[in-house]
């Protein structure tokens, strides 16, 4: 158990199928805390501790100000005073550009996950993955999140690994957020609690699919007006767009608003 795997731990919910309501409740909703966990054999794992500079991952500042100020200061800085159209300009240049139909249609679909299309078969594939548990549960909390990392510690082989590697989880904000408050409270020499060290060895950390639907989403959400109209005009509809349409229907109302559609 040499290399890289990847942890993934979600909520799962039936709140989509059909509510029964009986003489105590009014449906049937249940909470499930997913675990998995998706082996990478063409990649070697991460080591916990740095053998050169014989340091773990964690810088022992948590949040260090200074690293902070100095990317912010690199990264950023350097682009405040661009104009919009420079900005514009050198988005264009940087943004892919489909070069044919099947490209485009993979732009716009790139946040679809039906098992219909071709692709999204072998995106999805469950080839070297293996259920942990499915527990009955939220994930709203610290406590839930390490209640439910637990499940991963008590496997011998697992935490053997942890021993020596990490596990890369790959998360939603929630997620990060209280995973992450989890991992500060095991750093902190005056924490009580008796957090299990193994919770040191999870990495969290949120991909660039997730930082392009949330934006996308959060570009929608605050022009609700604006693509609602579009939405209307251009498919001539009287019913008013859904507050939060599926990410394909968000994609196709962003192009049309890129391409210059002009409202009357």
């Amino acid at each position: 158990m040499d290399n890289l795997i990847v942890l993934n731990l979600d909520d799962y919910h039936n709140i989509h199928t059909k509510r029964r309501a009986d003489t105590t409740t009014t449906s049937d909703v249940h909470h499930f805390q997913t675990i998995l966990l998706k082996a990478a054999s063409e990649i070697p794992a991460i080591p916990f501790t740095n053998l050169l500079m014989k340091k773990n991952i964690h810088n022992p500042k948590g949040i260090d100000v200074d690293l902070v100020v100095e990317n912010v200061s690199h990264s950023f800085f350097p682009y405040l005073w661009l104009t919009y159209n420079e900005r514009k300009f050198a988005f264009s240049g940087e943004l892919p550009k489909a070069k044919n139909h099947e490209e485009h249609v993979e732009m716009l679909l790139v946040h679809c996950y039906d098992n219909r299309i071709q692709q999204r078969r072998d995106d999805r594939s469950m080839n070297n993955t293996k259920l942990v548990n499915l527990v009955e549960g939220n994930l709203r909390s610290t406590e839930d999140y390490v209640k439910a990392l637990q499940n991963v510690f008590n496997i011998p082989e697992l935490k053997l690994y942890l021993e020596k590697y990490i596990l890369v989880a790959p998360m939603d904000y929630p997620g990060q957020y209280f995973v992450r408050h989890g991992i500060s409270s095991c750093m902190n020499s005056t924490n009580t609690s008796e957090l299990s060290t193994l919770l040191l060895h999870i990495v969290p950390m949120i991909g660039p699919l997730h930082v392009s639907l949330n934006s996308r989403e959060t570009v929608f959400l605050l022009n609700y007006a604006f693509f609602n109209k579009l939405n209307c005009e251009v498919y001539s509809k009287k019913k008013k767009l859904a507050k939060k349409p599926k990410p394909y229907k968000i994609n196709v109302l962003l192009e049309l608003a890129a391409s210059g559609w002009s409202l009357i």
